[in-house]
């Protein structure tokens, strides 16, 4: 039983998880933050208190992650999963995309045996969201992590999801900009607009929505953006250029954010940002979205003669795929425009 008494241990904060649980935590001064169980309890052979005891002595407290299922069924696996140091390290937008897939499959066989859970089953639900390919390969891409984490971890034998294939789509995912939605986009916005600065932002960076939404003067010092990128946590560095310092001391920008909303505030989420600039596009009559830019940069820059590694450390990639594929692509155009006069028999 809970034993709360009237004034705190010290050394503790409590905090509460955007589920509303809540979380202990010790520190001493500016030391390491430690992760306490969640149930506070004073008893001498309590969890509470061996950690507490162990984080007084300098050692990292061990908290056993805790699950409302029953051991050994899907629900239980999932919880496991999220309190791991494996899904903690993901950027929070994984997080929260993950989070929600897992909501929506633990509520309704949440209580199936991880016995039961075969190759086939999780080929069925892969089948069963057939017709939004992109939602099926996310739900077996959650799978797959949660139970590859599982045979890794030792709390399982059997990965039934290593073998099931993703639903292969035909779509290029999202539309490159062209020079002419670009031009079409600036007539519209004018330089000194916060719709003109987000533009040239992401021009100028090749940023993702979530990293130019937080783009600001502490990123910037003589004349150079160093950034860690917050999908995979790479550092990224690049010369400040001409246009993008021109639209900055053109426009209105905030104290940490150089992107700012018509009160004058950071836009709340990456979310926002891309609302507003779907309604900027609207606007200039283009239909193309912010990831779009980054697409269309890797182009040019693959046209412009790129390596595979400066294009790398220039999009933040951590393997040459992407790099490969866009310079393959270069590649090719190039050749078909060096011999397409042979198909000329004048």
């Amino acid at each position: 039983m809970s034993n709360m008494p009237k004034r705190r241990l010290p050394h503790l904060s409590r905090e509460k998880s955007r589920h509303g649980r809540a979380k202990w935590f010790f520190r001493v001064g500016k030391g390491p933050r430690l992760r306490l169980p969640d149930e506070y309890d004073t008893s001498p052979d309590s969890e509470f208190m061996k950690a507490y005891k162990a984080a007084l002595n300098g050692q990292k407290p061990e908290v056993k992650p805790k699950s409302r299922h029953s051991q050994n069924t899907l629900g239980w696996l999932f919880d496991m999963y999220q309190q791991s140091a494996k899904f903690q390290s993901l950027a929070d937008g994984t997080q929260r995309a993950r989070a929600n897939i897992i909501k929506g499959i633990v509520a309704k066989t949440g209580h199936i045996r991880l016995a039961n859970v075969t190759e086939k089953k999780i080929r069925q639900g892969r089948e069963s969201k057939a017709s939004t390919p992109e939602a099926a390969n996310n739900f077996l891409k959650t799978m797959k992590a949660a139970f590859a984490w599982g045979v890794d971890s030792g709390l399982i034998d059997d990965d039934p999801a290593r073998n099931v294939k993703k639903i292969q789509t035909k779509t290029d995912g999202f539309e490159p900009w062209t020079e002419e939605d670009i031009a079409k986009f600036e007539v519209r916005h004018a330089l000194g607009t916060r719709q003109r600065l987000a533009l040239d932002i992401f021009l100028c960076t090749s940023f993702r929505r979530k990293d130019g939404h937080l783009l600001g003067k502490q990123h910037v010092k003589d004349g150079i953006i160093r950034y860690r990128t917050s999908k995979q946590g790479v550092w990224v560095e690049m010369p400040l250029l001409p246009r993008l310092q021109q639209s900055i001391e053109a426009t209105e920008t905030g104290d940490l954010t150089f992107l700012i909303t018509e009160k004058g505030k950071p836009f709340a989420s990456a979310a926002s940002l891309g609302t507003s600039f779907r309604k900027w596009c609207d606007e200039a009559d283009v239909s193309k979205s912010i990831h779009g830019i980054r697409k269309f940069n890797a182009e040019v820059v693959a046209e412009g003669g790129a390596t595979e590694h400066e294009m790398m450390a220039l999009f933040g990639w951590q393997t040459a795929d992407m790099a490969s594929l866009y310079a393959k692509k270069a590649n090719r155009g190039k050749l078909a425009r060096r011999s397409a006069h042979l198909l000329d028999r004048k």
